[in-house]
């Protein structure tokens, strides 16, 4: 956990203080994360970017921690909390995909939970954009606009795939591999890009459906 902890912290503290000591007028756009809110009950409303931290949550301790080192910068900081990161490449397609592609693959968990996603290239979209644009200050959340179920999601996945959907991951396999990193996936979250979609963000990917068919066509 130490060791998480400090390649969030101590890293984004040492970049700040080279921006200080550079005296640099550069902006600082900051990753963070989801994990932030905690998880969301069954049936429970919205997370924006108002909603407040959870409370005894390794998560979003981490990443109340990994803010604040990035807020100590003295220019302008903007911090993109990134929800479940869709992409070919890597990240949570690249724990799915293999099953998949062998006729094996499903949801995680109940398959009720709901999963607040975000297609990679939006990622990239946004990142750019709050970097080169004065107009970009404080915390955004980079989800889409439409949360899923992950029964959903792997359906989606599924369909894109041509591969059926129907060999769910256990719950308790996650909490092994991944242990409180696990929490967050097993029970949800449904988070919304309040202050993107207030702001006439356009969307590459805004549908669960499409940006699983634009994987599939690279996979």
């Amino acid at each position: 956990m130490a060791e998480i902890v400090a390649s969030r912290n101590d890293a984004t503290t040492s970049l700040v203080a080279g921006l200080e000591r550079a005296g640099s007028t550069a902006a600082l756009v900051s990753a963070s994360a989801v994990g932030y809110y905690g998880s969301t009950p069954a049936g429970g409303e919205p997370l924006t970017e108002e909603s407040p931290p959870a409370k005894d949550d390794f998560l979003a301790d981490l990443c109340v921690g990994w803010e604040a080192a990035a807020n100590a910068y003295g220019g302008r900081v903007v911090i993109t909390r990134l929800g479940v990161v869709l992409g070919a490449g890597g990240g949570a397609l690249a724990k799915m995909l293999p099953a998949f592609k062998v006729f094996a693959g499903g949801p995680v968990g109940s398959g009720d939970q709901v999963v607040s996603w975000v297609s990679l290239e939006d990622v990239v979209d946004v990142l750019i954009t709050a970097a080169g644009s004065s107009d970009y200050r404080g915390v955004y959340n980079l989800t889409a606009e439409s949360p899923v179920t992950m029964k959903e999601m792997a359906g989606a996945l599924g369909r894109a795939l041509k591969r059926p959907s129907w060999a769910p991951v256990p719950g308790v396999a996650l909490t092994a591999l991944y242990g409180e990193g696990a929490r967050v996936v097993l029970e949800g979250q449904r988070v919304l890009p309040g202050r993107l979609g207030s702001g006439g963000w356009v969307w590459r990917y805004g549908e669960i459906d499409d940006v699983m068919t634009h994987v599939a066509e690279q996979v």
